[in-house]
């Protein structure tokens, strides 16, 4: 009778053990991505390394972040994007370092728990992603004259040095590229949000 008890007991610790396994599974998993899923290690890997931007707002932002990711790349994948060359990675992961103000980079990824090479792999696919933004959005994103000098006249105060206002004609250039970073990054945020309301998001 007392090895059938102490068994029975063993059969309950197991259902136990599997049940409470299985509830932080469920738990870990903060967003469902058509068949993907993020989990909050992801979430905290993305922050603790500022592996997208921003990575401030609460657990589900970060994870919504990460879910337009996803389809992103999918996506990208689709497109068969060029491949990303060694030194454009390399220029990538210096841009990046440049974020985390001289922490160190072995003892952060070891505390995320992700190894160089999935840092790489990381990086990889920030680039491929930004390379078929270019590309798609690239044009969209060139602005007129007309634009320029409206940009420049609402923000003039940027333009001025040693307290003098800059010309236009001589601070084109800048305004330019300011205006189409800022078009570009328009543009792919509706474009994710676009993938976002035709995925199967929960």
């Amino acid at each position: 009778m007392r090895r059938i008890n102490t068994l029975a007991a063993f059969v309950i610790l197991l259902s136990v053990s599997a049940a409470a396994a299985q509830q932080v599974k469920l738990e870990a998993i903060i967003k469902r991505v058509n068949d993907d899923f993020v989990t909050l290690i992801d979430v905290r890997q993305a922050r603790l390394l500022k592996l997208i931007d921003p990575v401030t707002g609460t657990d589900n932002d970060v994870a919504m972040r990460l879910v337009e990711r996803k389809l992103e790349l999918a996506e990208v994948s689709r497109a068969a994007p060029r491949e990303i060359t060694a030194q454009a990675l390399q220029a990538k992961r210096r841009e990046w370092e440049a974020t985390l103000g001289g922490a160190n980079v072995a003892q952060l990824l070891q505390r995320a728990g992700m190894s160089d090479e999935q840092l790489e792999a990381w990086l990889r696919d920030d680039l491929r992603i930004r390379a078929y933004g270019d590309q798609v959005f690239g044009a969209e994103s060139v602005p007129t004259r007309a634009q320029m000098l409206a940009y420049y006249e609402a923000h003039i105060a940027d333009y001025k040095k040693d307290g003098v206002t800059q010309d236009f004609d001589v601070v084109a250039p800048l305004i330019r590229r300011t205006f189409q970073d800022v078009r570009r990054a328009e543009l792919v945020k509706a474009w994710a949000e676009t993938l976002v309301r035709r995925a199967d998001v929960r």
